[in-house]
């Protein structure tokens, strides 16, 4: 509605929905606040409906939740038979939210596996471990990254970071060979999770050559399965280690790469800094580079 529009007051809104009633300033415009308020709630419910509708997975997650909540096994059984099947269909691209719903899911089948053997029990505990362990890299790594911006911008103490303090604490060489040797577990789940495991270790150290090359390597083979905001994480982690290295080739493929998977649109604009910083690599290299 044009809300400065002259003919749009307290009066001819009141009219327009009650024609028959006498129109009293003071009580007229509170039954308009108190309609304004039911109706902003109404559509509040609405986006909130909307929003879970378009994840498909979570909605499925929630009416599971819901079929073990109320014990109806047949509906329970059939929707999560149905869900395992079609992940492919559910997912429209990763982001730790899936993750999480993913070690959940794997959860329920453990619940569920009590009707099957040990085989398919163990299964389902390494593949929701897995998961979870992917939640975990990517929300430390995303902590980690947001205090060394703040370092940087704030001159913040780092000294206060508890979830960097933490995980320097671990010997991640040892954790990728067992991984690496892990049976039971696809290669695909691996890789994902070593990806993420990658995109923390860099937040850790970012001088380190073999981190850098890794996480380039696992990221291109599977950034087409991350939603856009997801890949930009890992695009603008790598974007800092070439830049640090001032690796102008890595850089302009990086950016080529970014522009086709054309994460920036009408609804989603490119930041001036990203399309600075395109501008110059695509300046400073040549054609065929």
């Amino acid at each position: 509605p044009d809300f400065n529009n002259p003919i749009f007051t307290y009066e001819s809104i009141f009219k327009k929905l009650y024609p028959k009633e006498k129109y009293k300033k003071s009580s007229a415009e509170n039954v308009i606040r108190v309609l304004s308020t039911e109706m902003v709630k109404l559509a509040d419910k609405f986006l909130s409906y909307e929003e879970f509708q378009s994840h498909k997975l979570r909605n499925r997650m929630s009416l599971i939740q819901v079929y073990i909540t109320r014990k109806l096994n047949k509906l329970y059984i059939k929707l999560f038979d149905d869900t395992q099947q079609n992940l492919d269909k559910l997912i429209d691209g990763y982001t730790t939210k899936d993750f999480f719903e993913l070690y959940v899911l794997k959860m329920y089948a453990q619940m569920f596996s009590i009707h099957n053997n040990d085989k398919v029990k163990n299964k389902s505990i390494l593949e929701s471990q897995a998961y979870l362990l992917m939640v975990i890299f990517m929300c430390t790594a995303n902590s980690i990254d947001n205090s060394y911006k703040g370092n940087m911008a704030y001159n913040l103490d780092k000294e206060d970071d508890l979830a960097e303090n933490l995980m320097r604490n671990f010997d991640y060489s040892n954790f990728i060979t067992y991984l690496n040797n892990k049976t039971g577990l696809r290669k695909i789940d691996k890789e994902l999770l070593e990806l993420c495991l990658y995109g923390l270790l860099y937040t850790l150290d970012r001088d380190n050559e073999d981190i850098v090359l890794r996480l380039e390597y696992l990221f291109y083979k599977y950034k087409h399965l991350f939603r856009n905001d997801h890949k930009l994480e890992f695009y603008f982690k790598l974007n800092d280690a070439f830049d640090k290295r001032n690796d102008l080739k890595k850089s302009n493929i990086l950016y080529r790469k970014l522009l086709e998977d054309e994460i920036y649109g009408q609804h989603n604009h490119m930041p001036f800094v990203v399309f600075m910083n395109i501008l110059f690599y695509f300046a400073e290299t040549k054609p065929d580079d």
